[in-house]
């Protein structure tokens, strides 16, 4: 089966769609050198994609216009999955950044923890370093929607940022905890995950999930990276779907 390319673009009101990102138009006329008349995939981000003919690129203004074959919707979630994650060294969100959004995780948040503070964070090219990650995961595996990625000084941050009826579902890895409860979470929910650094979660920060109603949970009796937990986690969260 042919490989049909995918693209970030928006709908225009003449009937046609637009790839007018910089970046995306180099990869499609220099990388690429798809010639005019392929059929090509583009998605708005926002629960919209196409597939379409590759009718025009106008140089003067550097975008390529396409023309609808077709177009799909995709809905909203019923539900909505949320991942946290304490801060890791360079290079390690990286690699896992890719797999949740491949996995269809709604949120991703990243927040900082005193023992293992990462100044990297607050740096402007690590964020664009990740929001290209993320984009290219969408690419990749063809999500219509982009999943939201926030950063946060610290733990309690995060939990403010969370809204004040969400009672229920929500979690943190724990060695103690146990995935008996697992199975029987209805879907049409949201559900909060939070997961520590390579050091994990110190007892302070425990504390404070306990008192916001979060409950522990387990991936079994060995220890796992935090990369690797992040993406077990991530797989798990399917049957929630």
């Amino acid at each position: 089966m042919k490989h049909t390319y995918r693209f970030l673009g928006k709908p225009l009101k003449t009937n046609l769609w637009q790839i007018g990102d910089e970046n995306e138009v180099f990869h499609l006329c220099k990388v690429l050198k798809l010639p005019l008349g392929s059929t090509l995939e583009v998605t708005d981000l926002n629960g919209q994609h196409i597939v379409g003919t590759y009718s025009e690129y106008i140089p003067s203004e550097k975008i390529c216009l396409i023309k609808p074959i077709e177009l799909i919707s995709t809905p909203e979630p019923s539900n909505n999955i949320h991942i946290a994650i304490g801060a890791l060294k360079p290079g390690q969100i990286d690699e896992i950044l890719a797999s949740l959004v491949e996995l269809s995780i709604d949120r991703i948040s990243i927040f900082n923890q005193k023992d293992t503070p990462v100044k990297h964070m607050k740096e402007k090219k690590t964020q664009e370093r990740w929001e290209r990650i993320i984009m290219a995961a969408i690419k990749q595996c063809k999500r219509s929607r982009a999943p939201k990625l926030n950063l946060f000084p610290d733990l309690s941050s995060f939990l403010a940022s969370l809204e004040p009826t969400l009672t229920e579902n929500k979690f943190f890895l724990d060695s103690e905890g146990s995935l008996e409860k697992f199975p029987s979470l209805k879907k049409s929910e949201k559900f909060v995950f939070v997961i520590g650094s390579e050091r994990g979660l110190h007892g302070q920060e425990v504390d404070l999930l306990l008192s916001k109603n979060f409950t522990g949970l387990s991936l079994g009796q060995h220890i796992l990276r935090a990369q690797t937990a992040t993406v077990a986690l991530a797989a798990l969260t399917l049957i929630l779907r």
